[in-house]
């Protein structure tokens, strides 16, 4: 049986950068988020920096002994209209050899919620969002640009090989980066749901409306559009330079059981079932899975884990039985865990529910659902979207990159999740008695130390 071959940690550019500066130093509005960003009063000098930093990621990533990074393009690529940033796309490009010469595969988003700033509708009385770009005519023929242009970049062996050249790669080196892409698995669109219904819908982004299925639907049609428009390219260009990728969509599925269970279960399949058809426009089916969520009524669920911030219960079981549902719905599709995770301020329940939930992602895994990687939600705190920097999904700061890990774990049975995830990624990437013992002993440190801090 095919096991899971990636274990990593996936972020989005924006939520890692969401005010970069340019070459002066001044913040740069590229996108809708960006000019949201901008007009809250945020301190800025505490938002992260993953373009300046960008090394210091990927060092921590090789001593947590993962295989694999997820991250996303940006507008800033296209700031006018009709014109291609190849000065930012060789940023892009040089983050990506960087990943693959640590061993780190990439794993490229192309669009991770954000639009360009200049095509979203800004209101003239109170400089608020009012639509979102995706409502817009031109939503289409910018996707189609960005990625038309980024394909023909990866696919350039003279752009490319001038990149790595000035990264002073030997030619040998910059030969093997070259052979087979930089980049060989891409999401197109994350969570297509979420960008038509918490703005449209909800109300909780951008801007902010309630109860507008009507233009939820009107934009589900476009991000259809968009991803295909994208799958061509990027098969495209695989065929053209004999290439592997796999390219595939993230949904936000949660666990549903109790009153409304079946409406929002409805909801998902409705959603996900539009870029799937016949199962011909993806070579990869995306689970984003957090919690159990309320729905309409929590009832008298048991309180196993604790709550999820204000939407449900952590609840490890219920990956694997999402997944189990993902498999039945899309049989014979490769699966991924593109997002999970948990915000923990103080890092001491959490390393037992990562634990708890990568053992029922290898449940599943076993028993045959086919689970080919698994990314956790994040590896430095980031801007979590309308709720700012307030949430700890991070492993750690990012000030704290640069530490050894472990570093923080104040006696020989506490543990921080970053152990816990480098201990269960070892056994999984590298099975071996040796990775065994050091998962035993992360359960039992991780566990005791769950059961201390949910009884306070």
């Amino acid at each position: 049986m095919k096991r899971i071959q990636y274990v990593g940690v996936g972020t989005s550019t924006f939520q890692s950068d969401p005010l970069p500066r340019d070459e002066k130093g001044s913040f740069k509005l590229a996108s809708d988020w960006n000019y949201w960003v901008s007009r809250r009063r945020l301190a800025k000098e505490t938002l992260p920096q993953l373009s300046k930093h960008f090394p210091d990621y990927v060092a921590f990533l090789e001593r947590l002994g993962v295989n694999m990074f997820r991250f996303s393009l940006e507008p800033d690529l296209v700031l006018r209209p009709g014109t291609f940033d190849e000065c930012v796309m060789k940023r892009y490009v040089q983050q990506m050899a960087l990943l693959r010469l640590h061993g780190i595969e990439p794993f490229l988003t192309l669009n991770h919620y954000t639009m360009p700033f200049d095509s979203t509708g800004i209101s003239g009385k109170n400089g608020e969002i009012v639509q979102n770009a995706w409502e817009l005519r031109g939503a289409r023929g910018y996707f189609h640009f960005l990625v038309d242009n980024v394909t023909r970049f990866l696919a350039d062996d003279d752009k490319v090989r001038a990149v790595l050249q000035d990264m002073q790669l030997d030619a040998k080196e910059q030969d093997r980066l070259i052979a087979n892409g930089l980049v060989r698995h891409f999401m197109t669109i994350n969570e297509p749901m979420a960008v038509i219904g918490h703005g449209n819908v909800i109300g909780i982004f951008p801007p902010h409306r309630k109860g507008r299925v009507d233009i939820a639907l009107i934009v589900l049609q476009k991000l259809v559009a968009a991803h295909d428009i994208a799958y061509e390219l990027l098969k495209g260009m695989a065929y053209r330079k004999g290439w592997s990728v796999h390219v595939g969509i993230g949904h936000n599925w949660q666990y549903h059981q109790g009153f409304g269970s079946s409406f929002f279960r409805g909801i998902e399949h409705f959603v996900a079932d539009k870029f799937e058809r016949d199962g011909t426009h993806t070579d990869f089916v995306g689970l984003q899975y957090y919690c159990w969520m309320d729905d309409l009524w929590r009832g008298k669920r048991p309180d196993t884990y604790g709550r999820y911030l204000d939407w449900g219960d952590v609840y490890p079981e219920g990956i694997r039985k999402t997944l189990e549902r993902m498999h039945q719905r899309y049989p014979g599709k490769p699966l991924w865990v593109t997002e999970f995770g948990f915000s923990d301020e103080r890092d001491l329940r959490r390393p037992w529910w990562i634990l708890e939930t990568m053992r029922h992602i290898d449940v599943a895994s076993r028993e045959g659902v086919p689970v080919e990687g698994v990314l956790l939600w994040t590896l430095a705190h980031n801007f979590e979207w309308n709720r700012g920097m307030q949430e700890h999904f991070g492993l750690r700061a990012e000030a704290e990159l640069t530490q050894p890990l472990g570093a923080g774990e104040y006696n020989p049975m506490s543990i921080r999740s970053e152990s816990a995830f480098h201990a269960v990624a070892q056994a999984m990437l590298h099975p071996s008695p040796e990775g065994d013992k050091l998962l035993d002993d992360a359960n039992r440190r991780a566990l005791r130390q769950f059961k201390m801090a949910s009884e306070k």
